[in-house]
């Protein structure tokens, strides 16, 4: 799957994609750090590693806010919805998506970074 999204970014002229580094501050901040001019939309600080990002950029002089990518549905493992979005519009969007990808047992989910009850009720101990 992923060579096939690949070989679709890669078609596409002024995309550049790539996962992003993540960096200590005390790396950055050393006087022999350098940080390329292009390795910067994909570098971040190392609090937020666990992300995993993987950065999809379109370089253009355009006035445009969306550029659409036309990505195969079947290459779309999991989908995961801000926790700021409110519920009955997460409900919304989930069953559009569903409906859409016409499969079940699709991992659509609504992120509980910060709602996480196990999570929280571990430090009230």
């Amino acid at each position: 799957m992923q060579k096939k999204l690949f070989s679709i970014l890669e078609a596409i002229p002024n995309l550049r994609h790539k996962k992003v580094t993540y960096k200590k501050l005390a790396d950055v901040e050393h006087k022999d750090a350098v940080i390329d001019v292009d390795d910067i939309p994909f570098t971040k600080r190392w609090p937020y590693r666990c992300e995993e990002e993987y950065r999809i950029i379109v370089e253009s002089n355009s006035d445009d806010t969306f550029f659409e990518i036309d990505i195969p549905l079947d290459l779309i493992r999991k989908i995961t919805l801000s926790q700021q979005m409110p519920e009955p519009i997460y409900k919304t969007i989930k069953g559009y998506l569903e409906g859409l990808k016409g499969n079940p047992d699709s991992r659509i989910n609504r992120s509980t970074l910060y709602e996480n009850k196990r999570w929280i009720n571990t430090f009230k101990r």
